[in-house]
């Protein structure tokens, strides 16, 4: 188990579990980011900005504090 923002480009894991609560996990959740669900990172930002993935057909971008709560397994 590691966090979204932790895996490398190209890389595809499945979703295992969302961490946190309130407004931040909803956003994340609204996003089609649930368990079991699919994801491949294709690109990380410089200075800490958004991680950009491909979530089912959509392309989408995450902000890296919301990636650290995503945990996601190979």
């Amino acid at each position: 188990i590691r966090l979204l923002s932790d895996i490398r480009s190209n890389e595809q894991v499945e979703i295992y579990s969302i961490e946190g609560e309130g407004p931040t996990q909803h956003r994340v959740i609204e996003m089609g980011c649930t368990p079991g669900t699919p994801i491949r990172l294709i690109q990380k930002q410089a200075f800490g900005g958004p991680i950009i993935a491909m979530l089912r057909d959509a392309k989408i971008a995450i902000r890296k504090s919301d990636a650290q709560l995503i945990k996601v397994r190979s």
